[in-house]
C-alpha cells in the first residue's frame, strides 16, 4: 500500500517538473518576442529568432 502511494507521488512529481519546464520555456520565448518587438534586442535573440522561423526549437 506504502509503495503504491510513493509511486503514485513520484509519477504527480514528474508530471510537475515537466509542466514546470514547459512553463519556463514558453515564458523565456515570450520574453525573446517581446524584447524583439520592443527593440531591445539581444545577440543570442537574433540566433534564437533565426531558429524560430525555421522552427528548430529544442527543449532541454
Amino acid at each position: 500500500m506504502a509503495l503504491l502511494a510513493k509511486e503514485r507521488a513520484r509519477a504527480e512529481f514528474q508530471d510537475w517538473e515537466k509542466k514546470e519546464e514547459e512553463f519556463h520555456f514558453d515564458q523565456s520565448k515570450m520574453r525573446s518576442e517581446i524584447r524583439l518587438l520592443e527593440g531591445r534586442i539581444k545577440p543570442m535573440l537574433i540566433q534564437m529568432n533565426w531558429r524560430t522561423k525555421f522552427h528548430i526549437w529544442r527543449r532541454k
